[in-house]
């Protein structure tokens, strides 16, 4: 029998080899989330809050919990997303595999995973573009626009993410080259090229921010979501925040042939599977993709298409049937 040990005694020395292998903020976060939820579920159970309630079982009736809580008790309607439950379970997984490697778990505790629903993710019609670059918050000459335009048209033409732009520091950015260096999830640092047309939509706000050291946009990752939302507001667009312009920025890059290991690499995914599931084609996209490729056109050279015409068949009289 695996001996005893309080949850919190656990978590906390989970937590704290994720700080020590330099996991980001948010992942922390994330997982403190997961587990107060899990100790909550606990408590209304009346179940001890210790490892003994690291069971398949258990996890299976958190599952369940976690349908039927609501979001938020003061409400009592805001159900959680089938995401957002597959999110907290990979938690759970993550946690009971690290305990059984470190020798706490003896036992195995199964955590399914439900089955998320794949669905195109929506991004935006060139009109919406448009408007987006029509609004009054990236038109002008004043130093809020000039920035703005260039936070906009790096975020579409890269992909990059809301912490990592806020991130990007004055000597991340190489004009010459048309490249930067991004430290994404993970600490992970990549370089990712961007256009010579955004390459001067950055120059205009370096001649207006100057060439001290230092945050490069002026903007936390707070301030690029307010900068986001200012637009939607103005605009009535249904969305718009720095996470679609990443799928954005990967539709638009695999529609115009680009290819989808090139476009892993550029948005920072460890998984190729992460980068097929940012990419939205349509109806008219996926023709094209057919018409470039269609297999019966490609033997139009060899195959024989050519058959007589068919014999017209004589019609049976009312006798002869």
């Amino acid at each position: 029998m695996d001996p005893i040990h309080p949850l919190t005694d656990l978590v906390d020395r989970y937590l704290t080899q994720h700080c020590a292998r330099g996991s980001s903020r948010n992942t922390i976060a994330r997982y403190e989330a997961t587990f107060a939820l899990f100790a909550r579920f606990l408590a209304e159970q009346g179940t001890a809050p210790d490892s003994r309630a690291l069971t398949s079982e258990t996890v299976e009736r958190f599952t369940v919990w976690l349908r039927a809580t609501p979001i938020r008790l003061q409400r009592g309607t805001s159900q959680r997303s089938e995401a957002g439950i597959h999110a907290h379970l990979r938690d759970m997984r993550a946690f009971v595999r690290w305990l059984t490697e470190e020798g706490v778990l003896t036992r195995p505790v199964r955590v399914a995973l439900p089955k998320l629903p794949e669905r195109l993710f929506p991004i935006l019609a060139t009109a919406e573009l448009a408007s987006v670059w029509e609004s009054k918050y990236l038109t002008g000459r004043s130093a809020l626009a000039t920035r703005n335009r260039a936070l906009v048209a790096l975020m579409l033409d890269t992909g990059l993410r809301r912490s990592e732009v806020a991130a990007l520091r004055l000597e991340d950015v190489s004009l010459d080259d048309c490249l930067l260096t991004v430290i994404g999830k993970g600490n992970k640092q990549r370089r990712v090229p961007f256009s010579t047309s955004v390459m001067h939509l950055v120059r205009d706000w370096l001649a207006v921010r100057g060439q001290e050291p230092g945050s490069l946009f002026w903007l936390s990752s707070a301030g690029v979501r307010t900068v986001f939302r200012r637009i939607q507001e103005e605009t009535g667009l249904e969305r718009f925040h720095p996470h679609q312009l990443r799928h954005q920025a990967a539709s638009m890059m695999v529609r115009a042939n680009a290819d989808v290991f090139a476009v892993q690499r550029i948005l920072g995914h460890a998984d190729l599977a992460t980068t097929q599931r940012y990419v939205t084609q349509n109806d008219a996209d996926i023709r094209a993709k057919h018409a470039a490729a269609s297999p019966f056109e490609r033997l139009q050279g060899i195959l024989v298409v050519d058959a007589p015409p068919a014999r017209k068949r004589k019609r049976l009289s009312l006798a002869e049937k």
